[in-house]
């Protein structure tokens, strides 16, 4: 399998993942949205800046990934990098990251 089949298989797993954590509804405006239509949304938005500041591992965490609706719905998701909100949401990112760590670790 090519990086790229990896890359898409890692995606569809997630989309199918978040697609079934929120019952098939777009977090958004909470109206049915298809596996097929719906769109992953980054809550800390993927722009340059905020992977510099953050990293890939916290901007792509699946607690910082919403499905919502294509359009409108998808870019009212984004929350400002720079408020509290996001600061708990980078918080709370992290601190799974480092019980992921610690439980590779104690095996």
């Amino acid at each position: 399998m090519s990086k790229a089949e990896l890359t898409e298989a890692k995606i569809r797993e997630m989309k199918f993942r978040i697609f079934s954590e929120q019952s098939g509804r777009c977090f958004f405006c909470g109206e049915p949205v298809s596996i097929t239509q719906m769109e992953i949304a980054h809550r800390i938005s993927q722009s340059k800046t905020n992977l510099k500041l953050w990293g890939e591992a916290v901007i792509h965490h699946r607690l910082n990934l919403r499905g919502t609706h294509p359009g409108r719905c998808n870019s009212r998701v984004s929350m400002n990098p720079m408020s509290l909100e996001a600061e708990r949401l980078v918080r709370d990112i992290q601190r799974d990251l480092k019980r992921s760590r610690d439980r590779l670790h104690s095996r």
